[in-house]
């Protein structure tokens, strides 16, 4: 099981995840992993994961010219990747 610390951990990172990366898919794939863990935990721990305080503040971010999916496949895949 997770300590509470560990909790704000993963629910900082989920929120950093979905707020700051130009990565559609990456962000959706942390809140879903978040709700995922999020339903498995006591009752006590979720509530406080819920109720947490860290925030992660949007900026205004660029549009991503790269698909960011297919950065992380190479490196899944342990492939070079040539960027011009």
């Amino acid at each position: 099981m997770f300590s509470a610390d560990e909790i704000e951990a993963i629910v900082l990172g989920s929120r950093w995840v979905v707020a700051r990366s130009n990565d559609r898919r990456l962000s959706q794939s942390a809140h879903q992993a978040m709700s995922k863990i999020l339903a498995v935990l006591p009752a006590e721990l979720r509530e406080r994961a819920e109720a947490t305080n860290l925030l992660v503040a949007r900026m205004g971010m660029e549009t991503a010219s790269v698909d960011a999916g297919q950065i992380r496949l190479a490196i899944r895949n342990e492939r070079k990747l040539f960027i011009t």
